[in-house]
């Protein structure tokens, strides 16, 4: 448990806002870490001379502006930075071996991004037209390319169903602006990517997280939730789900899509790793097009940098979801849109998945290995590893020790929602490590951690 006492005096307002915005200064200073438990209520009082009220509306306040969060019976924890649970890219140290952020493997796609803004200036006609403001929705010829890239066997994507965004991120954003008001209940995954929080944090949108089990959403949990909170959407990631791995079979999908059908629940289906999985089932969208919404991205499988994705979406919603993007952004970039599609085109795209692939089953060979003695789920061509921890190893004890020891990881509490109960586990984003030298010592150092238990610690009664 964290010693850390906030000068409050320095901070002009009521006691409990001082302290949640003391909370948040200090997560950005690295006085607190995430997943580092609070003090408790009545601990912090005595300290800061206040009342136990003060504090747990100080606590509240700043679960709200998401810097915490709680689990019942167990404590007040650290989410993370200001814009909780966005991704945060540290600066390159080479005595840090960084496991914490789901990336592609970084690949040499310089000669690549060369030949291919190399062809477009070839055609002086069709750079002039980039520059000029185009369809919310984005060019058709766009919109065409991006839709071949999205389809799958036994789906076909069409142009017309489908609007361009700037990632995945942006695809959510739009999609909740659309069809949310503030104070509306969406569910999702009880834990789940994190960026989903920072958006429903900004548009003061209650997010209610659904029990999980080694596919994903557990039906009934739905069904009770839809009965309880009358949700105007359901998020989720049917395909290795972050953080757990977990794949939905074809029942699953199948149980999902009639709760939501049945209690007139929109689904948000993110598939942002859909390309790198070996093996899975149709996406939702495809077995139910007026339900789903479905969410494409390049990011994971050829470049994150490029900002693009796409949306595919039922007719009804088309309309609302243009306006937010044209309320968002007016417009994609038509340039960095033409570099990704020529990018597809050329098929230098398909290859550069090949590759990724290729590196990531290296990576996770490594990881099977080494972690063959532990609760480690590993499912094939996913960035990360989902690794229970064995007692008495708490999450937010493994994480501050493994970054202590120069290994950074998120632990399972980074990926709660609300209020759900995390259990202790972390993610080990082997994508991320430099290189397989990396790789290899950083997993070594978790092993020797896993082996060896938590330091023990003296207990203050």
């Amino acid at each position: 448990m964290s010693e850390w006492v906030p000068d409050l005096t320095v901070i002009e307002g009521a006691r409990y806002k001082a302290l949640a915005k003391s909370i948040g200064e200090a997560i950005k200073l690295g006085e607190l870490k995430v997943d580092e438990r609070l003090p408790t209520h009545r601990a912090l009082a005595e300290a800061l001379e206040v009342t136990v009220g003060t504090v747990s509306r100080g606590y509240a306040e700043a679960e709200d502006r998401g810097f915490v969060y709680a689990v019942v019976g167990r404590g007040t924890f650290v989410r993370g930075n200001d814009e909780p649970g966005m991704l945060q890219i540290p600066e390159q140290n080479d005595a840090i071996i960084d496991f914490s952020l789901n990336l592609p493997v970084k690949l040499d796609k310089a000669d690549d991004l060369s030949s291919v803004m190399r062809d477009i200036s070839k055609r002086p006609g069709d750079m002039n037209k980039l520059l000029c403001y185009q369809p919310d929705v984005g060019l058709a010829e766009h919109r065409e390319v991006l839709a071949g890239w999205f389809s799958k066997p036994l789906w076909r994507v069409t142009a017309d169903k489908l609007i361009v965004t700037h990632g995945a991120q942006h695809g959510i954003l739009v999609s909740l602006m659309a069809l949310t008001r503030p104070g509306d209940v969406i569910l999702s995954e009880g834990l789940t990517y994190p960026g989903l929080t920072a958006i429903t944090h900004q548009l003061k949108v209650e997010t209610q997280g659904l029990v999980l089990d080694k596919e994903g959403i557990v039906p009934s949990a739905l069904e009770a939730a839809c009965q309880r909170y009358q949700p105007k959407l359901l998020y989720c990631t049917p395909t290795l789900q972050n953080p757990t791995t977990a794949i939905m079979s074809l029942e699953r999908r199948q149980d999902i899509i009639r709760i939501c059908q049945q209690y007139n629940v929109l689904i948000l289906e993110d598939d942002v790793n859909g390309p790198l999985a070996e093996i899975s089932p149709l996406p939702l969208a495809a077995m139910a097009p007026e339900q789903v919404i479905y969410i494409g991205s390049l990011s994971k499988s050829l470049a994150a940098g490029l900002r693009i994705g796409a949306l595919v979406i039922p007719d009804n919603v088309r309309d609302r979801i243009a306006d937010s993007v044209r309320a968002s952004c007016w417009m994609v970039s038509p340039v960095v849109a033409e570099i990704a599609c020529e990018w597809i085109r050329s098929g230098r795209a398909e290859a550069q998945v090949v590759c990724q692939k290729q590196d990531i089953k290296l990576r996770q060979d490594i990881a099977r290995r080494k972690l063959s003695s532990f609760d480690a789920v590993i499912t094939p061509f996913g960035f990360h590893v989902w690794l229970l921890l064995p007692e008495p190893w708490r999450a937010s004890q493994f994480v501050k020790e493994a970054e202590h020891r120069g290994v950074l990881l998120k632990g399972a509490g980074t990926f709660a929602v609300g209020r759900f109960d995390a259990p202790h586990g972390v993610r080990i984003a082997i994508s991320c490590a430099r290189d397989i030298e990396q790789l290899d010592q950083g997993l070594d150092v978790l092993v020797e951690m896993l082996k060896a238990g938590p330091e023990p610690t003296l207990s203050v009664f």
